[in-house]
């Protein structure tokens, strides 16, 4: 097995969802999207990686609070 996902700590959809203070739906979209990385155990269980939940987190400036994103 993969020595990266030996060394992970696993987050359930929800606690990630709520460690991302978003939705379970905007969870599907960025795993839709190709910009999260979803890992399913069986038919039912998903789980994601805490690494990859932190890799989404952008810093910021303060000038740039409050406005979106573009791109």
């Amino acid at each position: 097995m993969n020595d990266d996902l030996n060394d992970t700590t696993w987050v359930r959809r929800l606690d990630s969802a709520a460690y991302l203070d978003v939705s379970p739906r905007t969870l599907d979209r960025l795993v839709d999207a190709g910009k999260l990385t979803a890992y399913r155990i069986g038919s039912r269980v998903v789980r994601f990686r805490r690494s990859d939940l932190d890799a989404l987190l952008e810093p910021v400036s303060v000038r740039h609070v409050g406005t979106r994103a573009r791109g």
